[in-house]
């Protein structure tokens, strides 16, 4: 297992999720996501996509900054979001098919991706 400050954060920043306190538990993903550790990277990209009422207003570019870290640390559900954002558009903005297809494309060994793929090469 790993071990580290991230893994106390971790386990922390979980704790408060499950007990409710959503304030707690972004603010201690955000410190582990500053270390650059994975699974804060892609849980502070899921803050933002989501938005937590109370808390954080939903912010797709800066979900899609976190998404991206994680991703490029080999995470491949982070990957298939950006597709996902990128397929259905940001904000408002167009989507960007071929851009979605190139982040489905870098997640071979995820079932969702490649189903996406082969739905949009269907089209």
């Amino acid at each position: 297992a790993e071990r580290g400050p991230w893994a106390d954060l971790l386990r922390q920043a979980f704790q408060a999720w499950d007990t409710g306190d959503k304030a707690g538990a972004f603010i201690r993903y955000r410190l582990a996501a500053e270390m650059g550790y994975r699974t804060a990277l892609a849980n502070v990209g899921f803050f933002y996509e989501e938005g937590v009422e109370g808390v954080l207003e939903k912010d797709a570019k800066r979900a899609v900054a976190f998404y991206s870290l994680a991703a490029d640390q080999g995470d491949v559900v982070c990957r298939r979001r950006l597709g996902d954002l990128l397929y259905y558009g940001l904000d408002g903005t167009p989507p960007d098919y071929p851009g979605a297809l190139a982040h489905y494309r870098r997640a071979p060994n995820d079932a969702q991706s490649v189903f996406n793929v082969a739905g949009m090469l269907e089209r």
